[in-house]
């Protein structure tokens, strides 16, 4: 078989997968703040399992470009304010890239501390006492 067509067996297995885990990771999430699983078409599934997979994709190059811009602005101090002959400087250049792109991956993909609002106020509150670790809001 001539490599561009094992290069898209390749590519299609990887997104045919990639589409399986954000759907799986879509049932979790909605498993986890009780928000009730919605079933849709197959083909708008997919759509916007694909459309998720593209900013997850899009959001791990903007951090692998954090932190090569992190790693290369450190160096660029260092080089620049008579610093990168001082010892243990080398080590530090990684070290800052690698700062800075945790502080915007956090920034930007941190879990939110509260559910999605719910439509209404008891569904609310069992939500809340679920996250809590409380009881029910159903019980009287």
């Amino acid at each position: 078989m001539p490599a561009p067509a094992l290069g898209l067996i390749g590519l299609v297995g990887t997104l045919f997968a990639g589409l399986g885990w954000v759907a799986n990771l879509r049932l979790a999430s909605s498993l986890v703040w009780g928000t009730g699983w919605v079933k849709r078409p197959f083909l708008k599934a997919k759509i916007a399992d694909g459309i998720v997979l593209v900013g997850l994709g899009i959001a791990l190059l903007v951090s692998l470009a954090l932190t090569a811009g992190g790693t290369r602005l450190s160096s660029y101090v260092l080089t620049h304010t008579g610093l990168k002959s001082v010892p243990g400087s080398q080590f530090l250049t990684p070290v800052v890239g690698i700062v800075v792109a945790i502080a915007a991956d956090h920034r930007d993909l941190r879990v939110p501390a509260h559910p999605p609002a719910a439509r209404d106020g008891a569904a609310r509150s069992r939500i809340a006492g679920r996250v809590a670790g409380g009881a029910s809001a159903s019980r009287s």
